[in-house]
């Protein structure tokens, strides 16, 4: 299935075509018109397969088409890192996760995922408790996790779109300082494959912390965030996430919120606001701590400022 939906997006994709803005995602987010392609893709798989299985993506929700009850429930995100993907940009991916057809599904559910890279080679596949299988133009790879703990030397991404920039480039000013000479700092517009970079030692870390501040302050900044979303407050919705996660944990990454606080009983199916998340992400343990420390006083030095 992702290799049907890659195929139906990667020639527009390489020729910058798709750009126009079609609709708008479950989650708020805008839909362009490779978004529309991939989704179409999708349907098309599911249907000629003829499976029992539900689905939920970024612009359908949850649909189902089979006159069997379903057993299986795929989320997909068609495609992630759409920006990316309608400037030819290497950054994007099909993103899908499995589980079975049960109430209130949560992140500690899913049993299987995989990403495929939408411009590249690589495909990243996980069972859980099974670890992680990396694949590059059809030939095995080992996983590859940073063990750098200097946040000088620190490479790492951090998400922006809908992200309000006075918020987030305060905070992480002194981190981008401090890594983009001997390190190197990226915008990120694709949380899945941020997450697999870390599995190739091309990233140490990936951060999106935005949401903490909107958890933290909803009132105080509801209208800072929906500026920055042209009305909506986005951000990390768990169809982003679930593949990804499931992989770089089988990996040995340690993937948090920015809370510290893991994802375990995060509902699947809600894409509402109230169920966006924060990530903090690092190739090993002791990074992850670092990142942690530096976050905790930012955040809190930026609300207390926010609270005058």
């Amino acid at each position: 299935m992702a290799k049907a939906i890659k195929e139906s997006v990667e020639a527009s994709a390489r020729a910058v075509k798709g750009r126009e803005v079609v609709d708008n995602a479950v989650s708020g987010d805008v839909t362009f018109q490779l978004d529309k392609t991939a989704e179409k893709a999708l349907l098309t798989f599911l249907k000629r397969a003829g499976k029992p299985v539900a689905y939920y993506s970024e612009d359908s929700g949850y649909a189902t088409f089979t006159s069997e009850k379903p057993k299986y429930l795929l989320i997909v995100d068609p495609i992630d890192g759409s920006r990316a993907a309608r400037s030819g940009f290497e950054g994007c991916v099909v993103s899908v996760a499995s589980t079975r057809v049960i109430e209130r599904p949560t992140m500690a559910d899913l049993d299987s995922a995989v990403v495929l890279e939408l411009l590249g080679d690589r495909s990243f596949q996980a069972e859980r408790g099974k670890g992680v299988k990396v694949h590059l133009g059809g030939q095995s790879r080992r996983t590859r996790l940073s063990t750098n703990e200097d946040l000088e030397s620190l490479t790492w991404s951090m998400t922006v779109p809908a992200r309000p920039a006075e918020l987030i480039f305060p905070t992480a000013a002194r981190l981008i300082d401090c890594s983009s000479l001997k390190g190197g700092f990226f915008a990120c517009n694709s949380t899945a494959y941020s997450l697999t970079r870390l599995l190739t030692n091309q990233l140490d870390a990936c951060l999106d912390f935005a949401n903490r501040y909107y958890r933290d302050m909803p009132e105080r900044l509801q209208e800072l965030f929906e500026r920055a979303g042209c009305g909506k407050v986005i951000g990390i919705a768990p169809y982003d996430l679930a593949a990804a996660l499931l992989i770089a944990q089988e990996a040995g990454c340690t993937v948090t919120n920015a809370y510290g606080k893991g994802f375990d009983d995060v509902l699947l199916l809600d894409s509402s606001p109230s169920n966006h998340l924060s990530l903090v992400a690092a190739a090993n343990a002791k990074l992850h701590t670092k990142l942690m420390g530096f976050l905790e006083k930012r955040i809190h030095q930026v609300e207390t400022l926010l609270k005058r």
